[in-house]
């Protein structure tokens, strides 16, 4: 689970920052955003959640998170200082920082057998009774200090235009990293195929590994996961009057995974039954047995994430960095 958990991220992190290289000077906005960075530094302070004084609330971290509502209820603040509190927490133990290259060259400063801290189940759910967040120390004692490995540079490109980072991902060179060139080659021509595929086609396969529950996901979102692998996954650029910089995807990359809707049936209160497409796969790796009994429960976080969708006005989720 660690090591799946850890080429998640670092993959995500592979996502966010490589570049098109040209013969060209490199634009204001590539010279801006290139050189050496380092995840923000994991601050807490206290602050009222949902009603209620909480002590050592994540106020930054590697995690950049912000959720913009509207209406009384200030439940989405709890629930964006429990990304800030995860991502701020995992993402330290994977990796140290990344270089973005002016002529497109990215590397990554990661650990190479990551021996993660799972986030203890029992603060976790501390943090949903009210009790508060663990303090900076427990958190920022299993961060990694030494012992990188820095990561190829040709696992993706980035590009940048107008505030958005457009990252294209090279899927044969990813692949080709843990495998036999005639393996690498079998696998980057099924999933090629697997991406100009008709999203009910794409369903039916999912559906003969992950059972027949993912057949109810949206076209909508597997066109648009398919848009991202082959023409590359949009990220929006924040620059903090701190100095901090921000990558991150906005609302618009969330709204066909996150946006509830009705099932059909009713609850024991006659309420209609809710779900939504991150729901519907999440479960499914659940049944599958991918997702390990200790991870299971975060099915309640994403479950309160379609509650409060619609009234989400704004979303932001992914890195907060400094150069270095």
């Amino acid at each position: 689970m660690k090591k799946i958990l850890f080429w998640g991220i670092a993959l995500a992190c592979a996502t966010v920052f490589t570049a098109c290289h040209d013969n060209h000077k490199p634009s204001h906005e590539v010279e801006v955003l290139s050189g050496s960075y380092r995840f923000a530094d994991y601050t807490t302070a206290p602050a009222e959640l949902n009603g209620t004084e909480t002590v050592n609330v994540p106020v930054k971290g590697g995690a950049y998170v912000d959720w913009q509502f509207t209406g009384d209820d200030r439940y989405p603040e709890f629930l964006a200082a429990v990304l800030r509190y995860a991502g701020g927490a995992l993402l330290p133990q994977t990796m140290n920082g990344i270089t973005l290259d002016a002529d497109g060259g990215m590397s990554i400063a990661y650990v190479e057998e990551p021996a993660i801290k799972d986030i203890d189940m029992t603060s976790f759910l501390s943090v949903f009774l009210g009790n508060g967040f663990p303090g900076t120390d427990d958190v920022t004692k299993n961060f990694v200090r030494s012992g990188f490995v820095d990561s190829p540079k040709n696992l993706a490109r980035w590009s940048v235009s107008n505030g958005t980072v457009l990252v294209t991902l090279d899927l044969k060179e990813i692949i080709a990293l843990k495998t036999d060139a005639v393996t690498a080659e079998a696998l980057y021509l099924t999933i090629e195929s697997v991406l100009n595929r008709e999203p009910a086609a794409v369903k039916e396969l999912a559906a003969s590994f992950l059972g027949e529950s993912v057949k109810g996901i949206q076209d909508a979102t597997v066109s648009q996961l398919q848009e991202w692998l082959k023409k590359g996954i949009p990220l929006q650029t924040k620059f903090a009057d701190d100095g901090h910089t921000c990558l991150y995807l906005d609302k618009t990359a969330f709204d066909n995974l996150l946006t509830p809707r009705a099932t059909g049936e009713t609850d024991w209160w006659g309420d209609p039954v809710m779900t939504s497409d991150l729901q519907i796969v999440w479960n499914a790796l659940i049944g599958a047995g991918i997702v390990p009994a200790e991870a299971q429960g975060a099915a309640i976080l994403f479950d309160q994430f379609g509650k409060y969708w619609s009234a989400t006005t704004g979303f932001a989720l992914g890195l907060e960095l400094i150069k270095r």
